[in-house]
């Protein structure tokens, strides 16, 4: 569920930068977006050690 709600909010920082919204293309240039993606990338590496360690 972490991973779907990051990639959802990724997809509209990029949605309100493409529209034109200063702040949200801002935060894209800076590379707020592609931190998201790697964090998506890390829990779906670390997937089963996260679990683990949470149960």
């Amino acid at each position: 569920m972490i991973c779907r709600r990051l990639q959802a909010l990724v997809d509209f920082m990029l949605a309100r930068a493409a529209a034109g919204d200063e702040s949200f293309a801002e935060d894209v240039s800076a590379g707020d977006a592609r931190l998201y993606l790697n964090d998506i990338g890390y829990l779906g590496m670390h997937r089963n050690r996260l679990l683990k360690r949470l149960s």
